[in-house]
């Protein structure tokens, strides 16, 4: 008699606890994955917490100044390449049908050229292979240094707040679909994944296209 006494007051508190984190569970599940997951899932290592993004200030092939400030309230892919790098030349042609494939407005790709030869170079490795991908030139790898990159090809993903928050190093298929919609998901709903929300870009923000 005891026992069943005493299940019948439990009860009441079991369902109570459920009904208390019925909710909690909802909206953990309709969160979806974390920053980081979202980004490992294609290969790119989140840098946690995300970091200040050196600033810099590079020429175009035109001979236009651009700096990361041009950017922002954009997401950016900083993409680090030499022409003697293997991978070039099937990987500056699929960052641009990443570029295509994304709003202009919410993510633009940057491709660094750190050639010691510099621009005659880049030029021609470019018209054959990236024409539509905007192309700046550190010949002498004052950026490639501010940002640590040791290896070539490497890009690092900077918010619109203009944070690191992923870093990627070596080759990738920028162009597979699981990229391209990992990618979306965080320029689309920025909010969920604590960065900032895209805004207007300014008119220096076309420069090196």
């Amino acid at each position: 008699m005891a026992d069943q006494t005493g299940r019948r007051r439990l009860m009441p508190s079991l369902a109570l606890a459920l009904l208390l984190f019925a909710p909690v569970a909802a909206h953990a599940a309709e969160k979806g994955p974390s920053l980081d997951q979202t980004l490992e899932e294609v290969g790119i290592e989140p840098v946690s917490p995300p970091r200040k993004a050196p600033a810099f200030a590079l020429s175009t092939l035109d001979g236009e100044a651009t700096s990361l400030e041009d950017f922002k309230g954009r997401m950016v892919l900083l993409h680090f390449w030499a022409t003697w790098a293997p991978p070039a030349s099937y990987e500056m042609a699929d960052l641009g049908k990443l570029q295509r494939a994304l709003d202009v407005k919410d993510f633009a790709v940057l491709a660094v050229a750190t050639d010691v030869r510099g621009k005659p170079a880049v030029e021609e490795f470019v018209r054959e292979y990236a024409p539509t991908v905007p192309v700046l030139l550190d010949p002498e790898g004052e950026t490639l240094l501010r940002y640590g990159i040791i290896v070539v090809p490497t890009s690092i993903l900077i918010d619109g707040k203009g944070r690191v928050i992923g870093r990627a190093v070596g080759a990738r298929s920028w162009d597979s679909k699981s990229v391209i919609n990992a990618l979306k998901k965080l320029v689309k709903a920025p909010a969920r994944y604590g960065i900032i929300a895209s805004g207007p870009a300014s008119p220096s923000s076309e420069r090196g296209r």
